[in-house]
């Protein structure tokens, strides 16, 4: 049985795994946070609020804060896969040219 190289892990390249995670992580809170958004608050708030005058302003404060926790997981899933594909090695890829990873 041959032994394995000292560099090898089987676990790969911890910073691309955690570029990965924070990636995955940040897209499902902005995707669910969307989902949540459109199927729990809004129609909750114009069924229980007692005008609509009061659930329009109860969802446009909520889309506002989506809004912003939109904004910094773009940019989270910006960095973290920009950051995956300068760690990508011409070498790695079977074609010689980096593919987007999303």
């Amino acid at each position: 049985m041959l032994a394995e190289p000292l560099s090898y892990n089987r676990h790969g390249d911890p910073m691309k795994n955690l570029a990965r995670i924070l990636r995955t992580l940040a897209l499902t809170l902005w995707l669910g946070g969307i989902l949540f958004f459109g199927a729990v608050l809004a129609p909750t708030a114009f069924r229980v609020l007692p005008t609509i005058h009061d659930a329009g302003l109860v969802v446009g404060a909520s889309l506002a804060s989506l809004h912003h926790i939109g904004l910094i997981c773009a940019a989270l899933i910006a960095a973290s896969s920009a950051h995956s594909l300068i760690r990508f090695s011409m070498s790695e890829s079977p074609i010689g040219w980096p593919p987007a990873t999303i």
